[in-house]
């Protein structure tokens, strides 16, 4: 048996770590992440594992004057971590396929507040997707059945934009 425990770390008992937990082998293990450089709190939000062994963890953090988006990937029982090239923070993580991932969050600030984002991996290369409108809040979900279908999910945060749905057919969102 294996699993994991999505992990949410704003103010860990060290200034320095998140947390994971792993389920494997009948017990519990927790697993200290470091943070980026130059960060001083983290915030895990979402875990998705296409296989036994292999999870990808997404999150955000910040430092006294930047903060961005970090993704943790557990292989070979040791978690690597990558700090995105792309603005914002991710809430959300599926991966229906080993190297292949979707990500949802949003971007902020902007001049609206936040705006929806949609990130994906494809091999060992993240991108984002261009959200057509002018959507403002976030993506707060994403399940991907299989690699050619998406849906994500999200809303204003608090204004007149409402709920909204996105989706992924055929390569394209």
């Amino acid at each position: 048996t294996y699993s994991t425990a999505p992990f949410v770390v704003s103010n860990p008992p060290s200034p320095s770590a998140a947390y994971a937990e792993v389920f494997s082998l009948g017990r519990w293990q927790n697993t200290v992440l470091p943070l980026p450089p130059g960060g001083t709190s983290v915030v895990m939000n979402g875990i998705s594992c296409p296989t036994v062994g292999i999870c990808v963890a997404v999150g955000w953090w910040f430092g006294s004057s930047t903060s961005g988006s970090v993704i943790e990937t557990l292989s070979n029982s040791t978690w690597n971590q990558s700090v995105t090239p792309f603005p914002g923070y991710l809430d959300a993580i599926s991966c229906p396929a080993i190297a292949m991932c979707v990500g949802v969050g949003g971007i902020a600030p902007t001049p609206n507040g936040s705006a929806p984002m949609l990130a994906t991996l494809t091999g060992s290369t993240w991108t984002t997707v261009p959200i057509t409108g002018s959507l403002k809040g976030h993506f707060s979900g994403v399940s991907c059945p299989n690699t050619s279908e998406c849906v994500a999910v999200g809303g204003d945060d608090g204004g007149t934009d409402g709920a909204y749905v996105d989706s992924l057919h055929a390569g394209n969102w």
